[in-house]
């Protein structure tokens, strides 16, 4: 069975994923983003790989200017199963950068909180390409992959019109075991 392990960063993050996978292996893609992929499935969470709340922020009192660049582009991601958001601020929810992921590859599913759904709804995707998800009911996206999303409450728990979770982390059962991503959420 392989084993879950965190993959050093000797050479660039783009030459590491020319190789195929051995086993389960997880990149952190900086702020709360992260790749994961394993032979026959990748994913990514919350990967903020634009540059877009420096632009929405630009003359304001906080410039939310990148400390350090991305690790990585959209260009060099390998093709992706599923993009995992957590909620919608716009360094987990990241419109341009789901627009050129949606473009590189329309097979991509776009996993978000179903009180997310307007946010989402501005990187005009396809219905068949968006999941809502729901605290607490599991998700089985692949033969590979199942998931079960958990209520996360970024300062408190917040809910759309609908009473729909905004925040959520999520529970993930691959190959190797489970992984958890808790989203932006307090203890």
């Amino acid at each position: 069975m392989p084993t879950l392990e965190m993959v050093r960063f000797e050479s660039s993050l783009a030459a590491n994923l020319r190789n195929e996978s051995a086993g389960v292996e997880l990149y952190w893609l900086g702020q709360a983003g992260f790749l994961i992929r394993s032979p026959g499935l990748s994913f990514v969470i919350d990967a903020y790989l634009s540059d877009q709340l420096a632009e929405k922020y630009r003359g304001g009192v906080f410039s939310h200017a990148r400390l350090m660049a991305p690790p990585i582009t959209v260009a060099e991601l390998p093709s992706l199963d599923f993009v995992f958001c957590t909620h919608h601020h716009g360094d987990h929810l990241d419109i341009p950068t789901i627009r050129e992921i949606a473009r590189k590859s329309s097979r991509t599913r776009f996993i978000v909180p179903a009180g997310s759904e307007r946010e989402i709804a501005s990187a005009s995707l396809s219905e068949e390409q968006i999941v809502l998800a729901e605290a607490e009911r599991e998700i089985q996206l692949s033969d590979r992959l199942k998931v079960t999303p958990v209520k996360a409450a970024h300062e408190d728990f917040e809910y759309d019109q609908l009473g729909r979770d905004r925040f959520l982390g999520y529970l993930f059962e691959v190959e190797a075991g489970l992984i958890y991503h808790s989203g932006d959420t307090i203890r």
